[in-house]
């Protein structure tokens, strides 16, 4: 992806695949695989996907898994 551009949709509540891979600068078909992993916070609509902006935003500030402490 180049010349990504944050636009009036990726400020939206609800988001499509495609404004959520804008948002997390990556293709949207890496989004709406690693949601049906699990690993991104996203929800099936029909067959489509959408995602909570805040989610997103809360899920990247969040510490990985293999690095959260145990102790």
């Amino acid at each position: 992806m180049t010349n990504v551009q944050i636009t009036a949709s990726t400020t939206r509540d609800v988001l499509t695949a495609s404004e959520a891979g804008l948002l997390l600068r990556v293709h949207a078909a890496t989004v709406k695989r690693r949601a049906a992993l699990g690993d991104v916070p996203g929800r099936k609509v029909g067959k489509s996907w959408r995602f909570s902006r805040q989610a997103l935003l809360d899920w990247l500030g969040q510490k990985p898994a293999d690095q959260v402490s145990t102790r």
